[in-house]
């Protein structure tokens, strides 16, 4: 069994939605400066690297990041499909028939982890049609989260079905939440994946946060 990241580093050069606000990593004291100590001030933008949205991110009466209890963040029962797309395609609900419908946790493996250090990564990624939302909401009850390998279920130049795809999954005081920018290329194609684990950082009132996310796998 091992244990492998699929989450990438917070930093202030990093892959980030249209309009987020960029992250700031600034050092305060340092060996440089003649201190004999180093810290540091962060500021982070909590929909920034590999995160998860909870259900207030869409969703007024929703539950919040924080309000969590630690057992959500830990999925026994996942399960990846591989869905290989080009920049600007969709994920419709056709392709998702043959997931298991009592998994916990439905992982979305487009390839696209691969363009992350390219435009398209951020200007025109793959992203999850209303549809593929609705039939998700529908058919998992047990369904304690998606992830993908994108920068966001949604994507740039479909905004609004982008938008529509989380208040579908995230609506009506929901439990699912949505991890998203997840280096799934690290999961060999072979592997088995036992458990997966997606913890954020805890922060009252906030609706998301980035998260550290890893997965306990045999074989590949």
């Amino acid at each position: 069994m091992k244990i492998i990241r699929v989450s990438y580093d917070l930093e202030d050069k990093m892959p980030v939605f249209t309009n987020n606000l960029p992250n700031k990593i600034e050092a305060i004291d340092s060996f440089n400066k003649g201190a004999t100590w180093n810290s540091y001030k962060i500021t982070l933008f909590n929909h920034n690297g590999t995160h998860i949205d909870a259900p207030y991110h869409f969703d007024r009466q929703g539950k919040r990041v924080g309000e969590f209890a630690i057992n959500d963040f830990i999925f026994d029962k996942p399960h990846l499909i591989d869905l290989p797309k080009r920049a600007g395609e969709s994920i419709g609900a056709d392709e998702l028939q043959a997931c298991p419908r009592n998994c916990d946790l439905l992982l979305l493996r487009t390839g696209f982890w691969k363009k992350r250090q390219k435009k398209e990564y951020v200007s025109n990624s793959p992203w999850l049609h209303p549809e593929a939302a609705g039939f998700i909401r529908e058919k998992f009850k047990g369904l304690k989260a998606i992830g993908i390998d994108t920068i966001s279920i949604a994507s740039f130049p479909h905004l609004e079905l982008g938008g529509e795809a989380h208040r579908l999954l995230l609506k009506d005081k929901s439990r699912l939440m949505i991890i998203e920018d997840l280096n799934l290329g690290a999961i060999a194609r072979r592997a088995r994946i036992k458990r997966f684990f997606a913890i954020p950082l805890f922060v009252s009132q906030v609706d998301s946060m980035p998260c550290t996310a890893f997965a306990e796998v045999s074989g590949g």
